[in-house]
């Protein structure tokens, strides 16, 4: 047998896998006391001077012996391919504390035992369209060049501590756990993962390709650190995943991905994420986690050769080549290049965490639909947004605990959302409304705020941010609609209010953009129309207002019937007494009070009848006017009662 043991108190690194000295179990080549492996390269390539020649004997002593454990040698190349039918049943194929300077070649095969690889360097590793069906380990390994494109992994595969300069698991389906941290989860929920997990991470140098790979059994990246970036593009995550730490420094696609179950992206650094067309059909969580990336994103042509232009790095320079190394990756991150992350069209039927969020620059999140989302988002620079533009939000809670909060709901459906804030500030004040629609709204429990701001919801006229809405008629109209649907009458009439105002700044500008006479007279009259309801009743709103112009009516006929020397009105006085104590009395005499009547009455007269007996023909003209005015008035006072009630 070969004569090379293998002590692992000798290896400068630990071997916890390996705690027993371990003797080669393969036959020495003839002539030599060490076998294919273990034979020095110099002598090994000088007896065997092909590859071809080296790989048949490797072949040769694993045939032999129908074991595959390759511990502490080093290769140019390793063709494992076709040998499986020489592995003993139950026995483990083992590479580990050795360098593999070439392709370690397992490419469509079926691996039918367990394979684990332990401490290596491998030049490449090939599983590419290969069928794993045992157990699959990696651990404080680098591997520079990972081909796994449409590998099917029947069994558990797990990571730790080791280091992808290139990988793809493109199209590749993992049918139980991948985990690629110390921690392995067999019958534990998602939510039940320890505290500890993510310990022992992996690390990815290159942008690493996920697209369309299939998770049926839960994935655990926890901590794991992207040095560039990840590709998740269409890939499926069916049993739940955790992300919890992970660090993409440059950023992340998961466009057209599905989240079935839990998903955990707390505490991650994104980079610049975008989630387009991403389906959560389970809770996810994004709980402290921070958006935007540090690094300039160029088209691979315009990077020069130097990197001494001013205000660009070495790292950031070869961090974009890489990245635009991957085409479908480079073109997502270059469309979402202006925000820190998009959520074009994404779909959340389950909960949706989006708390304690740090965000470099707009996080977008158009067309998409959210069962319940939880809001609270924080920007490094202003003025940055939380733009849902033409979403759909059934419920949730937006939070404004920093006042560079602000979230963009137009042309948006907003349902049963709860309004929060703290220090003090008006959340509408942070809140842009503009064509949104109300369904469920507690207008209620927003009373307060929105009287603050006299109920203007068209635009955002805070310190930090100014916006004007450009649809003002339609947003308090469907507002309007919104409070009448949850029977907030006074939210209701305020926005009405605001609805018929916009409209008469509507008449204004049109007035003064028209050309047209005939249209210039038609907006005139309808602004005067517009302005003159809002005077008299605020558009049927105030039953108040109405009793105040009768009141102020009456007072005045009154007294033009006392500037009129004649008008056979009787004169009435009244004189009242106010006793001042010790038999002292203060009598007070109010004249006029003949005049004061018979306005009333003229007031009254064309609804009730009466009038001014034995009047002057003007005072008869007078109290003409006041009885026509006074129908109006009472008419008025009564339509505008009906609303209020009938509100």
């Amino acid at each position: 047998m070969c004569e090379f043991v293998f002590d692992p108190s000798l290896w400068p690194r630990e071997t916890s896998k390996l705690t027993e000295p371990w003797e080669c179990p393969y036959p020495p080549v003839k002539g030599e006391n060490y076998c294919i492996f273990h034979l020095p390269r110099r002598a090994r390539n000088q007896v065997f001077p092909t590859i071809s020649e080296r790989n048949s004997e490797y072949r040769k002593a694993i045939a032999k012996t129908g074991r595959i454990q390759i511990i502490c040698t080093t290769v140019d190349h390793l063709n494992l391919k076709g040998l499986w039918p020489y592995i003993a049943n139950g026995s483990e194929v083992k590479i580990g504390f050795s360098t593999v300077l070439g392709t370690v070649d397992f490419s469509r095969e079926e691996i039918l035992r367990s394979l684990q690889i332990v401490d290596c360097r491998f030049g490449k590793i090939d599983l590419s369209h290969a069928s794993v069906q045992a157990p699959f380990g990696v651990e404080q390994s680098l591997i520079v060049d990972g081909d796994f494109t449409d590998t099917t992994f029947h069994d558990r595969v797990q990571a730790t501590d080791t280091t992808f300069h290139s990988v793809s698991f493109m199209e590749a389906v993992f049918s139980k756990h991948l985990t690629l941290c110390d921690s392995m989860v067999d019958s534990a929920s998602i939510s039940e993962v320890e505290d500890n997990l993510g310990e022992g991470h992996c690390r990815f140098i290159q942008t690493a390709n996920f697209m369309g790979a299939k998770f049926n059994n839960g994935a655990i990246f926890a901590k794991s650190i992207f040095r560039n970036g990840a590709n998740f593009f269409h890939s499926e995550f069916k049993s739940g995943c955790v992300f919890h730490g992970t660090t993409f420094s440059t950023g992340v696609v998961f466009d057209s991905a599905t989240f079935t179950r839990e998903t955990d992206f707390t505490d991650v650094e994104f980079g610049t994420a975008t989630f387009s067309k991403s389906v959560f059909n389970g809770p996810a969580s994004f709980e402290g986690s921070e958006f935007g990336s540090k690094y300039v994103y160029l088209m691979e042509e315009d990077i020069p050769d130097h990197i001494f232009s001013e205000g660009i790095e070495r790292e950031s320079v070869q961090n974009c080549n890489n990245v635009l190394g991957n085409g479908v990756f480079s073109d997502k991150i270059e469309d979402t290049s202006r925000v820190s992350a998009s959520f074009n069209e994404t779909e959340s039927n389950d909960i949706f965490r989006f708390t304690d969020i740090n965000s470099k620059y707009y996080l977008t999140i158009p067309n998409a639909k959210f069962h319940h989302i939880e809001l609270d988002v924080e920007f490094e620079n202003h003025p940055c947004s939380v733009a849902f533009y033409g979403s759909e939000i059934n419920g949730g809670v937006f939070r404004f605990n920093h006042k560079n909060s602000l979230y963009e709901v137009p042309r948006t459906d907003l349902g049963d959302v709860t309004i929060d804030s703290k220090q003090g500030i008006n959340p509408f004040r942070n809140l842009f409304i503009d064509n949104t629609s109300f369904y469920n709204f507690d207008f209620f429990d927003n009373r307060d705020h929105l009287e603050d701001i006299r109920w203007e919801i068209d635009g955002v006229r805070g310190n930090e941010f100014t916006q004007e809405s450009e649809n003002k008629e339609t947003t308090y109209a469907k507002a309007k609609l919104g409070a009448s649907d949850v029977g907030d009458s006074l939210a209701e009439s305020n926005f009405f209010v605001r609805e018929k105002r916009t409209r008469r700044q509507k008449y204004t500008s049109r007035f003064a953009d028209s050309d047209d006479v005939r249209k210039k007279a038609r907006y005139g009259v309808q602004w005067a129309l517009n302005k003159s309801y809002d005077i008299a009743c605020v558009y049927g709103e105030s039953p108040g207002r109405v009793v105040g112009w009768s009141l102020f009516c009456v007072g005045i006929f009154s007294v033009l019937y006392g500037i009129i020397e004649e008008t056979g009105i009787q004169p009435v006085e009244y004189t009242f007494s106010v006793g001042l104590g010790q038999n002292e009395t203060l009598n007070i005499t109010i004249w006029g009070m003949g005049n004061l009547i018979a306005s009333w009455q003229s007031f009254t007269g064309f609804m009730f009848g009466g009038g001014i007996e034995n009047a002057t023909p003007m005072v008869n003209l007078l109290s003409s006017i006041e009885s026509f005015i006074g129908a109006f008035l009472i008419s008025l006072f009564v339509a505008t009662i009906v609303r209020s009630v009938d509100r």
